[in-house]
């Protein structure tokens, strides 16, 4: 919940937090299904997507939503790597 609520106090309007919680739960719904590793909360981890989401859509949304919701995965996953 509090992933959503940082969206929705991100300065967004109102079709723009209807798309980047869509995206939220889109791509949490990816990893939880595919198993990232499982490293932290999850809580905490859907607060870094949230803030992953917040980061690329402060200059707009470019590409298709399709192409978004890939980039944001892919920095999540990137980001939760362990380092070897």
């Amino acid at each position: 919940m509090k992933a959503r609520q940082t969206i929705t106090d991100g300065g967004f309007g109102p079709d723009e937090v209807v798309f980047l919680t869509e995206t939220l739960e889109f791509v949490w719904a990816e990893v939880a299904r595919e198993g990232y590793p499982r490293m932290g909360d999850p809580a905490a981890d859907r607060i870094r997507i949230a803030l992953l989401i917040m980061a690329a859509a402060q200059g707009g949304i470019k590409g298709s939503a399709s192409e978004f919701r890939t980039d944001i995965k892919r920095k999540f996953l990137e980001s939760v790597k362990p380092d070897v």
